[in-house]
């Protein structure tokens, strides 16, 4: 690839911007930002800004790797449900943990959609508008606060059919928890092509999903 300058800027001037080139989510022991990164091979940059030892709540994610993963998030410009949503609402009376949530761009923050306590086996679902191939999974868990039965236990499911009836599973965790703060990635082999997309418990357990992402190509 050529190579290009990228150049980070913070809302805060009294913040500090830290970010790595693997696709970790920065920490605040990450390398610091001082001036434009070159960037001259395929890099996934993540990118936070930090002041006084605490992260934001989201951080710029910007793909320059090559191959499966540069493929475009069809499930940004989905149409989002769930099973369920925990009732909880702000000030404005919007739901704080609406399955839209699960697809606003921000892949690190204590937000995202959560279902209601006593849904046994729940699901999240993205229908992407028409069927397409599906080339990688990203599910985001959530940061801040350590729920290990959230992080276990689920399939990434697909299917032609909006009520999941018949559906092939493109990537699973099974019983063992995913690290705190961790992301679940997947490369599909699956060849077919699908609508519909959905994240469902195998068990009946807690689960959140700060964010949800399906690339691949129409």
């Amino acid at each position: 690839m050529d190579a290009i300058d990228v150049d980070l800027t913070s809302p805060d001037p009294n913040a500090e911007v830290r970010y790595t080139l693997d696709g970790t989510e920065p920490g605040p022991t990450s390398a610091r930002y001082t001036g434009p990164i070159r960037v001259t091979q395929p890099v996934k940059l993540r990118a936070r800004t930090f002041r006084d030892g605490y992260g934001s709540p989201t951080a710029l994610s910007l793909d320059l790797s090559q191959g499966a993963k540069g493929y475009p998030n069809l499930a940004a410009t989905g149409t989002p449900s769930a099973s369920s949503v925990y009732p909880e609402r702000d000030p404005q009376g919007n739901d704080i943990y609406a399955p839209a949530r699960a697809f606003d761009g921000i892949t690190y923050s204590w937000v995202g959609w959560a279902p209601a306590v006593g849904d046994r086996r729940p699901w999240l679902q993205v229908d992407l508008g028409a069927p397409a191939r599906i080339r990688y999974i990203e599910l985001y868990t959530r940061a801040y606060l350590d729920d290990p039965a959230a992080r276990r236990n689920f399939e990434i499911r697909a299917s032609n059919d909006p009520t999941f009836a018949t559906f092939v599973v493109l990537a699973a965790q099974g019983s063992t928890s995913l690290p705190h703060e961790a992301v679940f990635e997947a490369e599909v082999t699956n060849a077919g092509t699908y609508r519909y997309i959905r994240a469902a418990k195998t068990a009946d357990e807690s689960f959140f999903v700060t964010e949800l992402r399906v690339l691949g190509q129409r």
